[in-house]
């Protein structure tokens, strides 16, 4: 017969953060979703900035076009 013997497990150790904080996953998340949407912000803002308005009747247009897709009128190009 075999003989089993019950001892005792070392405690586990737990990591300490150099800087005291510990963020938890949902933490993590929210924040990398927070930083990406200010991101995407940003980027939809200066895409916005660079958008022709057409002169004829106030439309906004994307950059690359020559005539304004609302009314057809001629986009001339800003100095």
């Amino acid at each position: 017969m075999q003989t089993v013997e019950l001892t005792e497990a070392a405690p586990k150790q737990t990591m300490k953060s150099p800087t005291g904080v510990v963020l938890t996953t949902t933490q993590k998340g929210a924040g990398l979703f927070l930083l990406l949407a200010v991101l995407y912000w940003r980027l939809w803002r200066r895409k916005r900035n660079r958008d022709r308005i057409c002169s004829h009747c106030g439309h906004r247009n994307p950059r690359h076009r020559t005539n304004c897709t609302n009314c057809s009128a001629p986009m001339f190009l800003e100095k």
